[in-house]
C-alpha cells in the first residue's frame, strides 16, 4: 500500500499541476526558479516568512488582484513545490549532478603513462605494472562510459578483463 502511494504522489502532483496550468512548460526546471525568485521577492519585499507570491491580495509578479480562479491555480503551484516528492527529485538531480563532477574528475586526473612511468621507475616487475595498468584502464573506460551514457539499448557496458574472460569462456563452452 505504501509504494502505491509513493508512486501516486508525484503522478497526482503533475496532473493537479498540469490541471490549472495554462502554460506550457509550467513546472519546468526554469519555472521553478522563476517560482523561488518570486517567492523569495515576497519575503523580502513584504517582511512576509511565508511562501507565497501574494501580498495584500495581490499578485507580487503582475501586482493584479488575485481572484478565486487565480488563488486555486497558485495554491495548486504551492503544493507542487513544497512537496516532498519535488523537494527528494530536486535533492536526487543535485546529487547526480555532484556524482557526475566527480566523475568528471576522477576520468581526467587518470594519467595512464604516469602511472607506468613511476610503477616502473619504481622497480615493479612487469606482469604487476601490466595488471596494475590494466586497472588503471578499467576505471577510465568504465568512467568514460558513464560520462557517455544515454538510454540508448544498444551501449554496452565495459567489461573488467576478468569477467570478460569469464564471459569468453562461457560462450565457447555454450558453443
Amino acid at each position: 500500500m505504501k509504494r502505491l502511494t509513493i508512486v501516486h504522489l508525484p503522478n497526482d502532483l503533475i496532473k493537479g499541476l498540469n490541471n490549472v496550468s495554462i502554460i506550457n512548460k509550467t513546472g519546468s526546471d526554469k519555472w521553478k526558479k522563476m517560482w523561488a525568485a518570486a517567492v523569495e521577492f515576497s519575503q523580502e519585499s513584504t517582511s512576509d516568512v511565508s511562501d507565497t507570491i501574494i501580498a495584500d491580495g495581490k499578485c507580487i509578479l503582475c501586482q493584479q488582484d488575485i481572484s478565486e480562479e487565480t488563488d486555486r491555480r497558485i495554491a495548486e503551484f504551492y503544493k507542487y513545490m513544497t512537496s516532498s516528492a519535488i523537494k527528494k527529485s530536486e535533492k536526487a538531480h543535485s546529487t547526480f549532478e555532484g556524482t557526475v563532477e566527480q566523475l568528471k574528475t576522477i576520468y581526467s586526473s587518470i594519467n595512464i603513462e604516469q602511472v607506468e612511468s613511476v610503477l616502473r621507475s619504481s622497480g615493479i616487475d612487469d606482469d604487476t605494472v601490466k595488471y596494475i595498468i590494466e586497472q588503471y584502464k578499467n576505471v577510465k573506460s568504465r568512467c568514460k562510459w558513464l560520462l557517455e551514457y544515454t538510454d540508448d539499448t544498444e551501449t554496452v557496458i565495459p567489461a573488467l578483463t576478468e569477467i570478460k574472460a569469464l564471459q569468453d569462456s562461457k560462450k565457447q563452452v555454450t558453443n
